[in-house]
């Protein structure tokens, strides 16, 4: 995406460094057993990876394919 200039390059890549921000905190909290995996916690990662894959994830495909991109 950087590479072939994507438009929204800064904001996807912003989604994916709060996304690991928040999956490190759970970690670090499961780890310390201060959480468990609960339902909100996978609720919360399928959620994320459902909308940003059919949301955020579809709109740089034609970009890049219009990039030559394939």
């Amino acid at each position: 995406m950087e590479s072939h200039r994507y438009p929204d390059y800064d904001r996807h890549k912003s989604e994916h460094e709060r996304l690991t921000k928040t999956v490190l905190d759970i970690q670090g909290k499961f780890q310390s057993n201060e959480v468990g995996l609960t339902i909100e916690v996978m609720d919360f990662l399928k959620n994320w990876l459902y909308h940003h894959i059919l949301e955020s994830d579809k709109k740089y495909t034609p970009y890049l394919n219009s990039q030559g991109v394939r």
